[in-house]
């Protein structure tokens, strides 16, 4: 919805004043995202307004608004906020309009690649806008900053750095008990080290001064997050339905990078954004095999009287193996009765088990994580997990991302305990590792889940 740069220590205002840019309905929008050297992909929404704005509700990406009729538009340069105009050029209220957008992929070599040096692609001006901090900034923060960055050597590390560190067991999401600072408290410095204890801007301010504080340029983002899944289009079913209401309104943070535009980041515990990355691992083709030496070392030639007794051997193993032969189908022309009720006995309650297998499944795949204490058993109790919500029914579609399909799920069963897990298992698949005792404070929500499918 809009975007702000400056930080007074109490929260967030925008100070410069730029001139408004004008464009019509079905023209390009005016804004610059990622640069041509991003792959994006093509997407197009239609909106359908309850609460009536005099502003515009916009996916990142947004390339064309559609109304159908002659409105007009400003946008806000600053604000990156967007104000609908009919022909009178009077406020007008949209209650329906069309988005086309291109959504990026962002490749990870190249974002690692991105370093202090890369700061030379961008103006003073630039920098200096998104860097901003209050002079009275309290000295800890910058150094926590320095801290939990000071084993990464590139901004894109840096960052998810940051981001991760927000989900320690330490902070605590919530939209009640939330202080107020006072007169001679830093709002950040006041959550970071005292408070511990939140909602969304609370988090993303906090990330954006962090940012700033080490060198990289960061601005706080106002919108609304991606809303509830209903249900699949009843005319086309590659596309979906989601109702966003005020419950959704959020806050999260973007960085920019050179070369790739401005790159969203979400701190909030509880939360995911829907970027895409692209990690390009490398895997080794099917059936690929070690190289073999070109000659094979000479076998040691056995001697006669070895090759004697193999022999020998070998012919008594086959008489044993004919006699067990004979034996066995006498047994089975004299039972075949009993054999054949028995065998099938077994595959009836075989195929019973198979066929409920999704409500019994659950109790051993409870059991047996039950005891497993060590942070890497999360990427395999989440495939368990994916596993299960299949057999469940909630199946995930071949091109939905693991976040979307996790808002799907909650969605589902009216809660936010998949998202949680999914934003840890995505850490844990990046970094390779988890905050200490991770898996411990996972186990219960994957617990939960798993409890849920269980009919």
């Amino acid at each position: 919805m809009e975007s702000k740069d400056v930080y007074t220590g109490k929260g967030w205002i925008t100070t410069l004043k730029s001139e408004r840019l004008n464009f019509k309905s079905g023209e390009s929008v005016p804004l610059e995202y990622t640069p041509k050297s991003v792959k994006t992909e093509k997407e197009h929404a239609q909106i359908n307004m309850n609460i009536l704005y005099k502003h515009i509700i916009y996916p990142y990406g947004l390339r064309i608004i559609g109304t159908g009729t002659l409105t007009k538009f400003e946008l806000d340069q600053d604000l990156e906020k967007i104000y609908s105009f009919g022909p009178s050029k009077h406020p007008e209220v949209l209650r329906k309009y069309s988005v086309d957008f291109e959504v990026p992929t962002y490749r990870v070599s190249e974002l690692t690649k991105v370093t202090g040096k890369d700061a030379s692609q961008m103006s003073q001006e630039f920098i200096t806008r998104y860097t901003q901090l209050p002079q009275r900034l309290p000295l800890r923060v910058i150094q926590l900053a320095e801290k939990i960055t000071a084993d990464k050597n590139n901004w894109f590390d840096k960052a998810k750095a940051i981001e991760s560190f927000f989900n320690s067991p330490e902070y605590t999401y919530d939209q009640k008990k939330v202080a107020v600072p006072g007169k001679k408290d830093d709002y950040v410095d006041q959550f970071l080290f005292e408070t511990k204890r939140g909602y969304c801007d609370n988090f993303s301010t906090s990330m954006v001064v962090m940012l700033r504080s080490i060198g990289i340029p960061a601005r706080w983002v106002k919108g609304y997050s991606s809303g509830e899944f209903k249900k699949y289009s009843d005319t086309d079913t590659s596309r979906q339905i989601y109702e966003i209401s005020n419950n959704n309104a959020h806050s999260w943070v973007e960085a920019y990078f050179p070369n790739q535009g401005w790159i969203p980041f979400e701190p909030t515990k509880g939360f995911s954004n829907n970027i895409k990355l692209n990690y390009e691992i490398k895997t080794t083709p099917a059936g690929q095999s070690e190289a073999v030496p070109a000659v094979a070392p000479k076998k040691p030639q056995p001697n006669r009287l070895e090759e004697m007794e193999k022999k020998t051997a070998t012919s008594k193993t086959t008489i044993q193996k004919q006699s067990m032969l004979k034996r066995s189908m006498k047994f089975v022309q004299t039972n075949w009765g009993w054999i054949l009720f028995s065998l099938l006995a077994v595959g009836t309650a075989i195929s019973l088990l198979y066929q409920i297998r999704f409500r019994w499944l659950p109790h051993y795949f409870i059991f047996l994580f039950k005891w497993r204490k060590k942070d890497i058993h999360l990427a395999k109790a989440y495939l368990v997990l994916l596993k299960q919500l299949e057999r469940y029914g909630l199946k995930r579609k071949n091109d939905q991302t693991l976040r979307n399909y996790a808002r799907y799920v909650d969605s589902f069963f009216s809660s936010n305990e998949m998202g949680r897990l999914t934003s840890r298992y995505e850490q844990y698949i990046y970094n390779s590792n988890l905050p200490a005792g991770s898996w411990k404070e996972l186990k219960e929500l994957w617990e939960n889940l798993i409890k849920k499918t269980i009919a």
